[in-house]
């Protein structure tokens, strides 16, 4: 999935109904602070999704800024999870 939130719809660090996205907040408490990106999705279902283990890699961009993770969600018996 790609998504693109547009300059300047973050409103108060804010922004809502993104397609799937319901909620994508960013905070930084201070200056020189780590900052947090949280995006909160949609109730999906995944009754047809492959029951195995899968990288999801995310990479935040803004202007030439660019960082990168990946992390192992696993299935478990009602949610997914990180390890």
């Amino acid at each position: 999935m790609d998504l693109t939130i547009p300059a300047g719809t973050l409103i108060n660090g804010k922004v809502k109904d993104l397609g799937v996205i319901k909620l994508a907040q960013f905070v930084q408490r201070r200056s020189g602070k780590p900052a947090k990106f949280m995006p909160k999705t949609i109730p999906s279902n995944f009754d047809k999704a492959d029951r195995s283990n899968h990288m999801v890699e995310v990479e935040p961009r803004i202007g030439d800024f660019v960082v990168s993770q990946s992390r192992l969600w696993v299935a478990g018996p009602t949610k997914l999870r990180t390890t």
